[in-house]
């Protein structure tokens, strides 16, 4: 890495909104025989990154810092005049040790903020410049005082972070402290957060005779180093984050997207700890949850990290319920006012399924709702799983479902789902019902040519009204890497193979467990004036889809236009 570069991400200032990028992959296929009336999809397509979604490589899971890497002053004075232009007036000020504003967007609003560090107090004051310009005073944990205040998205959850070096709480480190809204922004009347624990703040000792510390992503992998500059002996000391060397992974997978007006918003499965009052685990908390996120462009996300979006129903004390365990796959539209959450709940052998005094012969999980009125704070419907009447329930196992609401049928609710029975895979079937908290196993109809589990459904009308469904999977790629691929059908039973191949990682990565955004997670794609569709992906970035590497995936977001040919 050249050290100009280094200098050159440096800065204070938040990333500027990026516009989506120029389409990189641009095919046909023949739908043909699968579509009456239509004859070829045309597609273009780009991705953003493997963590351009979802990015927790500094989390609750661990923080890491690389090896520590030593610079004399003397190499950066030597090498151009552009590594003096690089550096911007904020940090030239940081340099002479005086305490400055730090600005950036903390609000997740699109605008500047300004905060401000009192070393007496420890009172950080933070001026918003969004819709609530009034000022906010809060604290450090436990009382932290004197120091150096810096400011980075340390999480990558979109918001600015605040870390103290050298404060009286770490006197030979960093104090964390995670922005997540409602929870870093209070003021010190209402509380001062002396008794925070994990998710909302960290330590990291680094000794050092450093007076000067700064955080910027010096080398360009999406995830913020730490520097410090120590003037008595005339060295820059850098230590990397460690992209991906958590201590424990913090798995993201099984993304779903919608569009709500200008809203993208995404529901993902993922792993979440939960720690009590000492810092431990409380019981159950931890494991698979779902946790959500949104997003203006679909290049920026805002991931709410302090919650999922609900506990599991151990964490509540509900011990024993056919509900108590992992849930996964979210599945959410919003119809009206509310949002219809599905999401596949964990039984394992021995446990007590939501039938009376059935009890599992092995895996058989189930299918539960969730209501929310804003799609972050869910209610669950337990009195049963949504799909009754089925055979052999003690043998059964539904898995990796996926949703769609068509109004024009008279059944509009079609429900798809995976399952196995005593361990043998079985296929998928779908059923239709009028009523979104029951689907009748009786009525299941089969299903040909899906391929894979745990991914979205979609479909589009052209102007004639003809309607395609479309469905977002993944394949393999001319090289054998695993990337997102499209299938069409024109009755949501019978799916042509996926060989509309759309763009993908660049990394050695594959793409698994994907959502398509659709308008409220209904199905219905965004139509664009010219005709054609418009819609986000967001693929589950791993490996393999299988443990342990699954367990350390990503989530990656690209774009593809869709066109439906006569």
């Amino acid at each position: 890495m050249r050290f100009s570069t280094l200098f050159l991400f440096l800065s204070f200032f938040a990333v500027s909104i990026v516009c989506f990028a120029d389409m990189n992959v641009s095919s046909s296929v023949d739908v043909s025989d699968y579509v009456m009336g239509v004859s070829t999809i045309t597609y273009e397509s780009a991705f953003f990154g493997y963590q351009s979604g979802i990015n927790r490589d500094f989390t609750i899971y661990g923080r890491s810092f690389g090896d520590q890497v030593d610079i004399p002053f003397s190499a950066y004075e030597t090498i151009s005049a552009d590594v003096v232009d690089g550096i911007t007036a904020e940090i030239l000020r940081w340099l002479s040790g005086e305490q400055v504003e730090i600005t950036g967007d903390f609000t997740g609003e699109g605008v500047k903020d300004t905060a401000t560090y009192d070393p007496e107090t420890g009172i950080v004051r933070l001026s918003r410049g969004g819709e609530n310009p009034n000022p906010l005073e809060f604290r450090f944990p436990g009382g932290a005082k004197g120091g150096v205040l810096i400011a980075e998205d340390f999480n990558a959850d979109g918001r600015r972070d605040l870390a103290l070096y050298k404060g009286s709480t770490v006197p030979d480190g960093f104090h964390f402290i995670f922005n997540h809204g409602e929870v870093f922004f209070v003021t010190t009347s209402s509380k001062d957060y002396s008794d925070f624990i994990d998710p909302y703040s960290a330590k990291y000792e680094w000794p050092s005779d450093a007076t000067v510390a700064v955080a910027g992503n010096f080398d360009a992998d999406g995830t913020p180093d730490l520097a410090l500059l120590d003037f008595g002996t005339r060295v820059v000391s850098i230590r990397k984050a460690v992209s991906g060397g958590v201590t424990q992974p913090a798995y993201d997978y099984s993304v779903h997207l919608i569009k709500e007006g200008d809203l993208y918003r995404m529901w993902y499965g993922c792993r979440f700890i939960r720690l009590d009052e000492k810092g431990e685990k409380v019981r159950g908390g931890d494991g698979d949850h779902v946790c959500t996120a949104y997003s203006r462009d679909g290049r920026r996300w805002i991931r709410r990290s302090d919650a999922p979006a609900l506990l599991k129903g151990e964490e509540e004390g509900y011990i024993g319920t056919w509900w108590s365990k992992n849930y996964l796959e979210p599945e959410v539209i919003k119809l009206g006012n509310l949002f219809y959450m599905y999401t596949q709940l964990m039984i394992d052998k021995g446990d007590l399924l939501d039938e009376p005094a059935v009890i599992a012969e092995g895996p058989t999980d189930r299918m539960q709702l969730c209501l929310s009125p804003c799609g972050e704070k869910w209610t669950r419907f337990t009195e049963r799983s949504v799909v009754i009447n089925v055979d052999k329930p003690a043998k059964v196992k539904l898995t990796h479902h996926e949703v769609l609401y068509v109004p024009e049928d008279e059944q509009p609710f079609w429900f798809y789902v995976f399952w196995f029975e005593g361990g043998t895979p079985k296929g998928h079937v779908r059923m239709r019902s009028s009523d979104l908290f029951t689907f009748d196993w009786q009525k299941r109809e089969h299903v040909s040519g899906m391929a894979q589990i745990g991914n979205q459904l979609a479909y589009g009308d052209t102007v004639d009204g003809k309607r395609v469904f479309f469905r977002i999977t993944h394949s393999a790629s001319e090289q054998g890497k695993r990337v997102p691929a499209m299938q069409v059908s024109g009755d949501g039973l019978k799916w042509s193979p996926p060989n509309a191949l759309l763009a993908g990682c660049e990394e050695d990565l594959g793409c698994f467990f994907l959502g398509l955004s659709t308008i409220d997670g209904t199905g219905r794609l965004d139509r664009r004036e010219d005709g054609s569709f418009h819609a986000l992906y967001g693929a589950t970035t791993a490996k393999t889809p299988v443990a342990p590497e699954i367990f350390w995936s990503e989530i990656g977001v690209g774009e593809v236009i869709i066109r439906i040919g006569e």
